[in-house]
């Protein structure tokens, strides 16, 4: 049957030699192929090198092949089609990954962590000298507190500093707490700006200190990069509300608004 397709087709077939080992099988029908040499058109063998799926109508042109041919087609199938898989899916790969989400500060509800600091100044009854290291904020336990972290001294961030002392004496009986905790890019400096804020607000009742991450502030309080002030307002362990502010900016009456209704 497939020899009479070939020739149908143009193929010059010199000698017909059948061999009676069956090479296909497809339902009853027993194809066998010929070992007369032919030469294929090189149109065809570019066809089927290019990665074209095999069809019934050209699988008498595959069997009719010499061995040497049929291995060859197969070979150069076998390289062309990864190379043509792979430049498809290499092209999908190469869009842009999309940027990495920021995370945010601390929000209501969340856990008030554990951060360590170094006390510059202020606070000089709370039993704690300047230079000692401690967690001010498992000293408050579960207190009404405040606590404000500075990049810059400068703006409005001397009043703040200020109006949070005198809250936290005036509700010393309700146990309020207050902390100032400076940042910035050297260790010396945040600490010369640190006793700075102390001397200008003339602090008595709120410590200033620096973090042990100086830099960054505590990484478990998630403190904005941009933000040249962040205040946390907690309540029993827990952030009732944060505030991000530009130095010049900070809306000191919101503050101290959140401070009066974590003591009601």
């Amino acid at each position: 049957m497939f020899l009479t397709n070939l020739e149908s087709r143009g193929f010059q077939i010199p000698n017909r030699v059948h061999n009676s080992d069956p090479l296909v099988e497809a339902g009853s029908t027993t194809l066998a192929t010929s070992r007369a040499q032919f030469r294929l058109p090189t149109a065809t063998f570019f066809a089927l090198a290019d990665g074209q799926i095999l069809t019934l109508r050209n699988l008498n042109q595959m069997l009719s092949l010499s061995l040497g041919r049929m291995i060859a087609v197969f070979l150069a199938f076998s390289v062309l089609s990864p190379l043509h898989e792979s430049s498809v899916f290499g092209q999908a790969s190469s869009s842009p990954p999309e940027p990495a989400q920021k995370s945010s500060s601390l929000r209501e509800g969340d856990s008030v962590g554990v951060f360590y600091v170094t006390k510059v100044a202020g606070a000089a009854d709370d039993g704690v000298r300047p230079g000692e290291q401690l967690c001010y904020r498992c000293r408050y336990g579960s207190s009404p507190m405040v606590m404000v972290f500075a990049r810059r001294t400068g703006g409005r961030v001397t009043e703040l500093v200020k109006r949070i002392d005198k809250a936290v004496f005036s509700n010393r009986k309700r146990r309020l707490k207050g902390l100032v905790t400076m940042m910035g890019d050297n260790s010396s400096a945040v600490k010369a700006a640190a006793g700075k804020v102390a001397a200008a607000a003339k602090v008595e009742h709120v410590p200033v200190v620096v973090a042990k991450e100086f830099q960054t502030g505590p990484l478990n309080y998630r403190l904005p990069a941009d933000a040249d002030v962040t205040i946390v307002v907690a309540k029993d362990s827990q952030v009732v509300k944060t505030h991000t502010f530009t130095s010049e900016k900070v809306d000191i009456a919101a503050v101290m608004d959140e401070v009066e209704r974590i003591l009601e």
